[in-house]
């Protein structure tokens, strides 16, 4: 193993909040992967239906993952989302954008805050 294995956890924290917000919005996810390496990969459906700060949420699913949860960091991972969201985003100003990121974020954040909150009222039962 190349990483340590906090970088491995950061990792499956980072791709799992991708799926969660993905499957927010009913979006399809296949394939989760996070390797040895702390790199990691989720495959999500198309989001081009869905409002430009939902399809940016589901970028920023990762990193509310990693900071809800207190996660280790994995700044790669972190780097390929904003790649993604400035390729969503070419039309606006870097402000706009920033802007854009920050709501998407608190959005991404309160999702999982209500499915971690759902899942504990389901253990109880």
């Amino acid at each position: 193993m190349t990483n340590s294995n906090s970088e491995v956890v950061g990792a499956a924290y980072h791709e799992a909040g991708h799926a969660l917000v993905a499957l927010h919005y009913g979006l399809e996810v296949g394939q989760i992967v996070v390797r040895e390496n702390g790199d990691g990969g989720t495959d999500i459906s198309r989001t081009e239906h869905l409002p430009l700060l939902d399809r940016v949420a589901v970028c920023m699913g990762g990193g509310a993952a990693q900071q809800h949860f207190q996660a280790p960091a994995t700044d790669h991972a972190m780097m390929a989302d904003y790649v993604m969201v400035y390729n969503l985003t070419l039309e606006m100003t870097d402000e706009e954008r920033e802007r854009a990121i920050e709501k998407a974020f608190v959005r991404a954040r309160t999702l999982l805050l209500r499915t971690q909150t759902r899942l504990r009222g389901l253990q109880k039962s």
